[in-house]
């Protein structure tokens, strides 16, 4: 397809199903990891869960810094038909990834004892923890590479092969997680195999795009390896940070609802957390089919184009976003049912906390969106500005704001609030010109 020429709303039709397609797959399996160990492991294999996402978040986020960061300027410079600059871009990208696989991978290897303690691993699940880090690490590269790969492939005009690299993925993960963890019982360590194992197809399938004809992806020598990667890391910072603070956020949401509640009100929180995950993905998917959309036609000098994208992605977002918080507000008890047992006390915390909490999901698309939109128009500063002050500054303080002021009601109006406060902001430097 040509992205300069061909019609915006089929376009927009072709990436978006293919994004979608991909993160729903990819919020699938993730909740399947979860089901696997709760049911296979126990509860302290789900705690154990929980203490690594923090460390996965790390390594996921990196990954997407140097994808969607190097995929954005590669396609701009595909669509000003220079596409030796858009080759020296990736492989600047490819030896940034790599530098960065080997930092995390003697960091993780030396010091992992140390992380787990860090991150709350008592002795009770310290041994579950470990079980499944000694896999990530085998698997290191993988993991960071496989979404790289993926907005590579994406960005250069094949959304189908990437949807089906995680599709492939996916599927052989779910079906792993139960071969390992149920019949041949590996418990947390046949978990983290099988995740890691998806992942290397999810690669696999990705990288077959290097050796078709149509792909423009080269590796050249490149010219100002320095200057490429500084603009690679200002580009991509911001989708670091949106996948970075998940991990942050569910650490400090869990220590504060455990403060001013109990485990019950935390076991309502795990269904909102689920919810959350699966919703966020369906946003960022809407975000990787626009940027680069978005980019090429920046690259090539096509406003109008963009700004009909532009539109596409927000009226999407906030189509989708409406209809997650109806759901939330008329059926509480029926969402939750959906993940876990409803007794008369979590019936009577979900419908508080789920209706109030659901709020968020109709500015949250429109604060994704946006995100994704400053990166592809490499305007930076104002990418960075959404995603520190919705995925950091608003929601980690007004974690420990709101609760004080009205106890632990307060903690399910943070994310609306925070993301309220940030979609003001995200409108207001949308409209502003570069």
């Amino acid at each position: 397809m040509d992205i300069i020429n061909d019609n915006e709303a089929k376009l927009y039709k072709h990436f978006l199903t293919s994004s979608l397609g991909s993160a729903m797959v990819m919020s699938i399996y993730t909740m399947a990891d979860a089901v696997a160990i709760g049911k296979g492991v126990g509860p302290l294999g789900l705690s154990a869960l929980n203490i690594t996402t923090p460390l996965l978040c790390v390594l996921i986020s990196s990954g997407l810094l140097f994808g969607i960061g190097g995929a954005s300027l590669m396609s701009i410079q595909y669509g000003q038909g220079k596409t030796e600059k858009g080759n020296r871009i990736f492989t600047s990208s490819c030896i940034g990834i790599l530098i960065f696989t080997a930092i995390y991978w003697v960091i993780y290897g030396v010091f992992m004892d140390r992380l787990i303690s860090l991150l709350g691993g008592t002795p009770a699940i310290y041994d579950y923890v470990y079980s499944y880090m000694k896999w990530v690490l085998r698997f290191l590269p993988v993991l960071l590479l496989a979404n790289f790969m993926s907005c590579f492939v994406r960005n250069d005009n094949n959304p189908r092969l990437s949807m089906a690299a995680v599709i492939g993925g996916g599927i052989l993960n779910v079906f792993l997680d139960w071969l390992f963890v149920f019949p041949l019982k590996m418990g947390m360590g046949g978990a983290a195999l099988a995740s890691m194992l998806g992942m290397l197809l999810s690669l696999l399938i990705a990288s077959s795009h290097l050796l078709r004809k149509s792909c423009r992806l080269k590796f050249i020598k490149p010219k100002s390896f320095i200057a490429d990667f500084k603009n690679i890391l200002m580009t991509g910072i911001s989708s670091f940070i949106n996948e970075f603070s998940n991990g942050l956020i569910v650490c400090l949401f869990n220590l504060q609802i455990l403060r001013y509640s109990n485990e019950i009100t935390l076991s309502v929180y795990g269904v909102i957390s689920n919810c959350s995950i699966l919703f966020c993905s369906m946003f960022t998917g809407i975000g990787q089919a626009v940027q680069p959309l978005i980019s090429v036609s920046y690259g090539a000098g096509k406003p109008e184009r963009i700004k009909k994208f532009k539109c596409y992605g927000i009226t999407t977002a906030l189509i989708m976003g409406a209809v997650f918080t109806l759901i939330g507000v008329v059926s509480p008890i029926g969402v939750m049912k959906v993940f876990t047992t409803v007794s008369e006390e979590t019936a009577a915390i979900g419908n508080t906390a789920l209706r109030m909490y659901f709020i968020a999901f109709i500015f949250m698309g429109i604060n994704i969106i946006s995100s994704y939109y400053m990166q592809a128009v490499i305007r930076n500063t104002e990418a960075f500005i959404i995603s520190f002050l919705r995925s950091i500054f608003f929601s980690c303080t007004l974690v420990f704001i709101m609760p004080k002021l009205f106890g632990i009601s307060g903690i399910w109006t943070v994310m609306p609030v925070s993301e309220a406060l940030t979609a003001v902001i995200s409108l207001i430097l949308m409209k502003r010109k570069k």
